[in-house]
């Protein structure tokens, strides 16, 4: 089908489904990233690519992933749970406590990711102690960005 219709999004998406099923994380990257090209609307796509590069250990690529995933699927609290979650592993705190937020707004707060709950806990003691270096970088790159 994809040699018929290389433009076909469903397909690119279906492709890398198979892939990921079948263990090929690779080649479902390449369809997931193909397919979010051609339809930079598909917010599941974009998961997936952010979900393959987190496996990966590539927080930053998952994190510019998550953030398209989450304009485009903005009620799916699993996906701004993610975003949370990579958001605290690059050191932005604040992303990170602003998708913590709309997690509970979503789940009526019958969701929360503790680990980076207590990461953010940390930060904030840090900040009153005086220690806020990653304060002025997030805002420098959110300023940038």
């Amino acid at each position: 089908a994809l040699t018929i219709n290389p433009l076909f999004p469903d397909g690119w998406f279906s492709c890398g489904f198979a892939c990921l099923k079948s263990g090929r994380e690779e080649d479902a990257l390449r369809a997931f990233v193909r397919c979010t090209q051609i339809d930079p609307d598909n917010g599941q796509a974009w998961n997936n690519v952010a979900a393959l590069n987190i496996r990966r250990g590539r927080d930053a690529a998952a994190h510019v992933a998550l953030q398209e995933a989450t304009k485009q699927s903005h009620d799916s609290w699993q996906t701004w749970e993610n975003l949370a979650i990579v958001s605290a592993r690059i050191g932005r705190f604040q992303q990170s406590a602003r998708a913590l937020v709309r997690v509970m707004d979503l789940t009526g707060g019958a969701k929360l990711h503790m680990v980076t709950l207590s990461t953010l806990v940390e930060r904030v003691k840090e900040a009153r102690g005086g220690v806020v270096s990653w304060l002025g970088k997030e805002l420098e790159v959110e300023a940038a960005g």
